[in-house]
């Protein structure tokens, strides 16, 4: 350049500056709007709960997501530039063994399954994905390792293996593809992640019916399935696909219907491989690619409310798939605007703890109601946006589908509380609710009575006939005596042949016989297994339960009672004479005299109804 052309761009009277170009002005536009969209990218990856962490080729930490400190306790900043490594002692030799060995097979995605240590020293289950990004020359440039926490869906897999070994946890993960079908079945539309999963490219199953790509014997679920969105329901389903190379992939599905104009035209399906975890698709080459991916393949729906008015201001495209929302539907609404009325209050203190404490995250669970109006039990992951002076300035809540996790948790919590044989509470929900209704006091003018029931001579039926046709006996006799209750009563079997019925607010303590009565003259009828008609009757002991005392307490008044109509004949109820001498069921006698008294109540026997003889009788 010569003296004049500097001359001219110095600005001191011997030349004018030359303006900028145009094509200079576009080139600032379009690099501050990728700025703007990597900026909001960066945002998402940072509050998603998936852990990721950059590593260079040396090993060292480039960059970890926020979630390492909420996940595992690692500081994500301090991190940087540190060797960190969180494998368990015993996982990590074969975990590093067998990334080697794909690596050496050509193989830049990794999958694994394993512990890790945290930073208070705990131990978490966690499923990664290790990719490695390599320079042109081929040469090592990072890591990119992403992690799940897994550990609650490990211990609920194991907790109901333990209790009855018929469900599986499903492993959580994004979806890993999409595809479109019209309504007669034809394949319009896939998303370009079939090709990772299936091997298949998205041009080679435009065109085909859907239905080409699963086996045979699935064939009665997949129509069942297509009725049923059909219906205008969305479905959930597993199955096996074919993969290019001719084998089986099993996938879960999410399908749903499309509506146009209120006419369901066609289907969306989300596909995810049912026991993998996904994580990035591609290289982290740009931004914008990189935070892309992550974005709208989690299985997290994403949504960022504004401080100041309280409102959504942004939704993962995720929210498509998951909720079958658009997310510009979603944008302008509250994020309680779409939870279960019954699970609002616990959601609102969990987000006033969250920000009047100053905690960076929180979590709840709650039902999200879907786009056709269905309700999908999620987990709510949420966190407060603050400024470098503490302000919030709004949060991010990262909701995810729980719902088989917790149909699961209710199931176990289903069999904890029934007795397995009856179905009726078993003791623990007995006794737990016995001490419930003596926690309190009764309404005004009424009291609780506690009947105390036991088969007579069950021994001598299960000796003669077997225990099996005890057992349906046990059940036979636990529904007629559900069925002699009033309403709001309550029945369980304590153990064996013996049970308890808990009567609440009574009139007077005389009604409990009134409740005795009707179960002796259901047991009048027989009982019929097979071809046999067996006759069975019981001996109850009644007491009456007052406010503050323990439950064993109150059981053994009633055990007594019992005794006394065993020794009294059977077949028969007895009421309990209390310590201080006055009887709950009559006048105020004393205990010497409880047997001729006359104010006590007599004994109430069961009414000699005799049935007609029945070939083999008992």
């Amino acid at each position: 350049m010569t003296g004049e052309d500097l001359s001219a761009l110095s600005g001191d009277g011997r030349g004018t500056a030359t303006p900028p170009d145009r094509p200079v002005d576009d080139a600032l536009a379009r690099a501050r709007a990728l700025h703007d969209l990597t900026d909001q990218y960066r945002l998402v990856l940072e509050n998603v709960s998936d852990v990721i962490v950059q590593y260079d080729a040396h090993g060292r930490v480039l960059w970890a997501s926020p979630s390492l400190r909420t996940t595992f306790g690692y500081d994500d900043v301090a991190a940087v530039g540190t060797r960190l490594r969180f494998e368990h002692p015993d996982d990590a030799g074969s975990a590093e063994a067998h990334v080697k060995e794909r690596m050496r097979d050509g193989i830049d995605v990794v999958d694994n399954h394993n512990r890790v240590v945290c930073a208070d020293g705990t131990v978490r289950w966690a499923t990664s994905r290790t990719r490695v990004v390599t320079h042109a020359s081929g040469d090592l440039d990072y890591i990119v390792v992403t992690m799940r926490d897994v550990t609650d869906q490990i211990e609920a897999s194991r907790a109901l293996s333990a209790s009855e070994a018929k469900f599986r946890l499903m492993a959580e993960s994004s979806s890993d593809f999409v595809t479109l079908t019209d309504a007669g079945g034809t394949i319009r539309w896939v998303s370009s992640g079939v090709t990772e999963v299936l091997g298949w490219e998205p041009e080679d199953l435009v065109g085909h019916r859907g239905l080409d790509y699963f086996r045979p014997e699935d064939a009665a679920v997949t129509t069942e399935n297509l009725e049923r969105v059909a219906a205008g329901e969305t479905v959930y389903s597993r199955l096996q696909v074919r993969h290019k190379d001719g084998g089986w992939v099993w996938l879960a599905q999410h399908m749903r219907p499309v509506l146009e104009d209120g006419v369901i035209t066609g289907r969306v399906s989300a596909w995810r491989a049912a026991a993998a975890e996904i994580a990035a698709e591609q290289a982290l080459a740009n931004a914008e690619a990189h935070f892309r991916m992550l974005a709208e393949n989690s299985t997290d729906v994403v949504l960022h409310t504004d401080a100041a008015t309280g409102l959504v201001d942004w939704v993962s495209p995720s929210a498509r798939w998951i909720l079958g929302y658009d997310p510009d539907e979603l944008v302008g609404t509250r994020v309680m605007d779409l939870m279960h009325p019954d699970d609002l209050e616990q959601v609102r203190h969990v987000v006033r703890e969250l920000v009047t404490s100053g905690e960076a995250t929180g979590r709840t669970e709650a039902r999200i109601r879907t786009a056709d109006g269905t309700w999908l039990w999620m987990s709510d992951s949420g966190r407060a946006v603050r400024d470098d002076d503490g302000t919030v300035l709004g949060g991010i809540d990262s909701l995810r589908d729980i719902s088989p996790e917790h149909a699961m948790r209710q199931e176990l919590e289903q069999q904890a509380r029934r007795d397995s044989l009856t179905g009726l509470p078993n003791r623990r929900d007995l006794l737990e609710r016995l001490e419930s209704v003596l926690a309190h006091e009764p309404r005004a003018g009424t009291v609780t009575a506690v009947l105390f029931l036991d088969l007579d001579r069950l021994k001598q039926l299960n000796d003669r006939h077997g225990h099996r046709l005890g057992d349906d006996v046990i059940v036979e006799v636990g529904r007629r005596i559900s069925a002699s209750l009033r309403a709001g009563d309550v029945v369980g079997r304590l153990a064996g042949d013996e049970y308890v019925a808990i009567l609440s607010e009574l009139a007077a303590p005389a009604d409990a016989w009134l409740v005795a009565d009707a179960i002796h003259d259901r047991m009048r009828t027989s009982i019929v297994v097979g071809d046999l008609h067996v006759r069975v009757t019981v001996s109850i002991g009644l007491t009456i339960a007052r406010p503050g005392e323990r439950p064993e307490d109150v059981l053994h008044r009633a055990d007594i009672a019992l005794y006394r109509a065993k020794d009294g004949g059977r077949s028969r109820t007895e009421a309990d004479v209390s310590e201080d001498g006055l009887d709950e069921f009559g006048g105020s006698v004393d205990e010497d005299d409880a047997v001729t008294d006359p104010g006590l109540p007599e004994p109430r026997c069961a009414p000699d109804r005799t049935a007609p003889t029945v070939p083999h009788e008992l």
